[in-house]
């Protein structure tokens, strides 16, 4: 079975003590489980097993057909190129026109923004990249300013082709 659309979403900061928290798996399942769409779940800087835990809950929640990336490189741009990847290496995902995004608010531009353009980059399997339409968290913590600054910084320096290039931060949480 093809699929037209799928659900990303890209794991976050333990901005609520040790344990990972859910707020952006349990949009995601909410998000595959109402639209009937394959749940792809891209990142972790905990060495994979917060992965391993969403994914565990997705499937556990009815997602038929969950897919775990675990992405040692722990950022939002790796996130992006596993989500580009991916979707150009399935066969069943050779017709998604559109991926739901999730991700919380504050990180969604820089996140979006990255998506899209590693899926032109990886439009070596079709004319049209899929289209990314956001699925914002608003609940959780609210990171510090630095972060959001971090965030704004982030987003201009990848549109300019410098993203990478200066001195690099812990990501908040992490």
């Amino acid at each position: 079975m093809e699929y037209e659309a799928v659900v990303a979403m890209f794991c976050g900061p333990h901005d609520e003590g040790d344990d990972a928290p859910t707020r952006r798996i349990d949009r995601a399942i909410e998000l595959a489980l109402h639209l009937g769409l394959p749940l792809m779940i891209a990142g972790d800087g905990n060495g994979g097993l917060d992965v391993a835990q969403f994914n565990d809950l997705a499937v556990a929640s009815g997602v038929f057909y969950v897919i775990a990336l675990y992405d040692s490189g722990a950022s939002t741009l790796s996130d992006a190129m596993c989500v580009a990847q991916n979707i150009g290496r399935d066969p069943r995902l050779d017709c998604v026109s559109t991926i739901h995004l999730v991700t919380d608010d504050w990180h969604m531009d820089r996140s979006k923004a990255m998506l899209e353009g590693e899926l032109s980059d990886a439009s070596w399997k079709r004319q049209n990249p899929p289209e990314v339409t956001p699925s914002c968290v608003t609940t959780g913590p609210q990171p510090a300013r630095w972060v959001i600054d971090g965030e704004r910084k982030g987003l201009k320096d990848y549109r300019s082709g410098r993203y990478g290039t200066g001195k690099a931060y812990a990501p908040w949480g992490k």
